[in-house]
């Protein structure tokens, strides 16, 4: 998923995150990795700041408590990508033959306004 945040694009995909990068998240959330994915919303900050380290690259040189924005504005762009998300798997299901054509693709997960990302598909 692309987000456009604050001018600049972030390619969030939950299938690259390194065994490094979520054994971090674990340590620094106290729970596993794939719960933290049920965890992101705007009610559960440090979850969400650790989407956001995610987002913005999730450098092993960085704290992931060192990562700020603004928690409205990544809502809003995490909303407008997975509208687009949803669009597009929309139009490829659209485009296949038979009866699963008029069929939409499954919905893209959200939590509060925010993304719930799929960690495990």
């Amino acid at each position: 998923m692309i987000i456009s945040y604050k001018g600049t694009e972030y390619t969030y995909d939950p299938e690259s995150v390194t065994v490094k990068q979520a054994m971090m998240l674990e340590a620094y959330l106290g729970v596993p990795f794939e719960k933290w994915g049920e965890d992101i919303s705007t009610a559960n900050l440090p979850a969400l700041q650790a989407f956001g380290w995610l987002m913005f690259g999730g450098d092993l040189n960085t704290p992931i408590g060192d990562t700020d924005f603004v928690i409205t504005a990544l809502s809003e762009a995490v909303g407008v990508a997975q509208a687009a998300e949803k669009a597009k798997q929309d139009a490829e299901a659209a485009a296949l033959p038979g009866p699963t054509a008029a069929t939409s693709a499954a919905p893209v997960a959200g939590v509060n306004g925010l993304v719930a990302p799929s960690l495990m598909s």
